[in-house]
């Protein structure tokens, strides 16, 4: 009797959200006494971004554009974050506010 036969349960896998980390630069206008820093500051040339970038997986993920340095401080973090965009994830950041960017001025 095909009324009585047991529906098909199709289980969806729910798309995993992941946290990339790219550090643009290791650039900072504060010296915090808990961060040792031993090397010169640089910043990570476009690129060495893209196609970091472009290894990433594809999915609804997060990429923090920080590590050790001021990301502002970069003179390209704006363009970087519209990259990020553009290839469908989520840019994220953590910064001390304190980078005198052209771009921020006006803005608020």
């Amino acid at each position: 009797m095909p009324w009585c036969r047991p529906a098909r349960v199709r289980t969806l896998r729910p798309r995993v959200r992941r946290f990339f980390q790219i550090e643009v630069t290791i650039v900072c206008d504060f010296r915090c006494c808990c961060i040792v820093r031993t090397w010169q500051g640089r910043h990570m040339d476009m690129e060495l971004f893209e196609t970091i970038l472009g290894q990433l997986p594809r999915g609804p993920h997060v990429v923090s554009l920080q590590g050790a340095g001021e990301p502002l401080a970069h003179l390209r973090f704006w363009h970087m974050t519209e990259k990020v965009a553009q290839a469908g994830f989520t840019p994220y950041a953590i910064t001390n506010g304190m980078a005198g960017n052209d771009d921020l001025r006006g803005q608020g």
